[in-house]
């Protein structure tokens, strides 16, 4: 594939880190809906975590297997935790109660930022180093798509069904959910993201 805007594609060593750090980020997101299952009111919403809770279990297994298997490279090291302000985005969001805010943060901001990243990571990568992980990333950015693209259904629905009268969009919840994703946002950039 072609270099990004910087003109280089990755190394195998940097390559092993944005494959390790994907891995980390696919963790926490099963981590984070998976948690949500059990404290979700919204059978819809609930549905919808435990669902894709285990698509992101199936992602980070898929970038474990891309990382290198060599006597000197230590995986687990690989895929310790990036930083301490990338652990606390994924913590404040863990910890939000919302339904309409976890499901704003969820599918308007990190998993659009996820896409992101694999697209990134798709334009720096070398067709002739990386063909498997170039492979990895056509499946998993086609999941992570309709992964969004599901959420975001289920937000709308229900925004639209969660206060009286039927049809009319839930806007105090919603406001919330922005200002609390905005924040999220902010503090995802400061972290350098995923």
């Amino acid at each position: 594939m072609s270099p990004d805007a910087s003109g280089e594609l990755l190394g195998l060593e940097e390559s092993s880190r944005v494959a390790a750090r994907h891995h980390w980020v696919e963790s926490n997101m099963f981590t984070l809906l998976g948690g949500w299952v059990k404290t979700t009111s919204t059978p819809e919403a609930k549905l919808l975590f435990d669902r894709q809770a285990g698509h992101h279990a199936w992602r980070a297994q898929q970038w474990w297997n891309r990382l290198p298997a060599l006597a000197d490279v230590d995986r687990a090291a690989l895929v310790a935790r990036p930083g301490d302000r990338l652990s606390a985005v994924f913590k404040a969001v863990s910890d939000e109660e919302s339904t309409v805010s976890r499901l704003v943060c969820t599918y308007r901001v990190l998993i659009p930022r996820l896409a992101v990243s694999y697209e990134r990571h798709r334009t720096r990568a070398s067709a002739v180093a990386d063909s498997s992980v170039l492979r990895t990333l056509e499946i998993v950015a086609r999941d992570v798509s309709s992964d969004w693209l599901d959420g975001e259904a289920v937000l709308e629905r229900v925004l639209e069904s969660e206060i009286p009268p039927a049809g009319e969009c839930d806007y105090e919840a919603l406001s919330a959910a922005n200002t609390f994703a905005a924040s999220i946002e902010v503090q995802l950039a400061s972290a350098a993201g995923f």
